[in-house]
């Protein structure tokens, strides 16, 4: 079992993270328990939740040589849409907690390295976030 949280904690959790599928899960519990009453609920029944839909809490650790995804930019024109690449950490950032870290990114034309990439919970043009779960 998880440790008990407020649902407050896990709204702040949700929106310093843009979890969709927490906010999901925050409105099911705020329909089961009713907005004004103050509820707990159990961590363990959150994370299993995101996971079931497919997002991830960033539990996981980036650390060097891990494998995630770098989300392209595409081109402005729209001939080549923004695309998940394979991506390499080189390097992590321990000023900001693993949100932020140098990638090497593997392109079908070659690589590229890109220092000082943001963490996305999902895939935003510039940022890198963990490969979903197939």
């Amino acid at each position: 079992m998880g440790e008990q949280r407020t649902l407050g904690w896990y709204r702040d959790f949700c929106e310093k993270f843009d979890l969709e599928a927490g906010h999901q899960w925050l409105d099911m519990k705020i329909g089961e328990q009713g907005r004004d009453e103050p509820v707990v609920a159990d961590e363990g029944q959150m994370i299993s939740f995101l996971v079931n839909l497919g997002g991830t809490t960033m539990d996981q650790k980036p650390s060097v040589g891990r494998i995630v995804h770098y989300q392209s930019y595409g081109t402005p024109g729209g001939e080549f849409p923004s695309a998940p690449r394979a991506a390499i950490i080189a390097a992590v950032d321990p000023a900001h907690d693993g949100q932020r870290v140098d990638l090497c990114v593997l392109n079908p034309n070659g690589m590229f390295f890109n220092t000082g990439v943001w963490f996305s919970e999902t895939p935003k043009p510039g940022y890198w976030n963990w490969p979903p779960r197939v």
